[in-house]
């Protein structure tokens, strides 16, 4: 009878004081956490929806820019798109670095080919300069006699028309030959005749001073000068064979008739014009 009166007592306090505070009793199954809770309260609408946010949800995210839809913007590329189209930016520069290359190597080739053309070329055109003779040799000359001088072979080499080399009398055949040091190219041969000159001769050219190509055969020949040619390479006595080509160090004027029969070769000065460069274009 205690208890019954006890809880009585108990259940009368609660409701005076409900009534004093002017408040009915909270129904604690509205704060139950529960699944079932949870989807009576979005049937009736007693919380926002899960794709609304709340004001202060909606400032904050203001805030710090993670709200676009709020802000206006377009919504941007997600973390991944944006790191994909880093990625193929950085690939199309690969791409374009290895274009560069292609390219630079296409250039190192021409320019590679261009080099091997020039080497492959590199000869000139020939030249027609007087050649440097470093030495003469004969098959005989004229010794020293009463009245006369030697005629040895140089004196047709030295740039001096009033002197001259002088064979032996009466032979066949006679030559000289002309020394350049190294093998050239000629173009044309000059020669200024005494008067014994050659009616046949060649005009050959040599390696080795042993086996000899003719450039030039010429058959009756009857101009020479008994007398020093004073106008030198200008006189009309004056002899040049041009439009010749041959490549060697020796040149050689080898006669084989006489003009004069009593007497044997004499020449007051020969040359030779070219290149110093046997190797060059003609």
């Amino acid at each position: 009878m205690r208890r019954t009166c006890a809880w009585g007592s108990a259940a009368l306090s609660a409701g005076a004081l409900a009534g004093v505070l002017g408040c009915s009793l909270i129904n604690l199954d509205a704060f139950d956490p529960s699944p079932d809770a949870s989807r009576a309260r979005d049937d009736v609408g007693a919380s926002d929806a899960p794709d609304e946010t709340t004001p202060g949800d909606d400032a904050r995210d203001v805030a710090t820019g993670d709200s676009t839809a709020e802000t206006g913007d377009e919504p941007g590329p997600s973390d991944d798109d944006a790191s994909d189209a880093t990625q193929d930016v950085a690939l199309e520069g690969v791409a374009s670095s290895d274009e560069g290359g292609a390219s630079d190597g296409g250039t190192d080739a021409t320019r590679d080919a261009g080099d091997a053309g020039m080497e492959a070329g590199d000869t000139h055109k020939c030249g027609a300069t007087v050649l440097a003779a470093k030495a003469a040799i004969a098959s005989s000359f004229q010794p020293a006699g009463a009245g006369n001088v030697a005629l040895p072979a140089n004196l047709a080499i030295d740039n001096d028309f009033s002197t001259r080399w002088g064979s032996a009398l009466e032979t066949d055949p006679s030559w000289i030959y002309v020394d350049f040091g190294v093998p050239v190219f000629v173009g044309e041969v000059d020669i200024l005749w005494q008067n014994a000159c050659a009616t046949n001769y060649d005009i050959d050219i040599s390696s080795d001073a042993q086996t000899w190509t003719a450039m030039k055969t010429v058959i009756g020949n009857n101009v020479g000068d008994a007398i020093p040619p004073t106008a030198g390479w200008t006189a009309p006595q004056a002899l040049h064979y041009a439009g010749l080509s041959g490549r060697g160090r020796y040149v050689r004027v080898n006669g084989t008739a006489r003009c004069l029969a009593m007497y044997g070769y004499s020449i007051w000065e020969m040359r030779a014009l070219g290149d110093p460069d046997s190797t060059c274009n003609p």
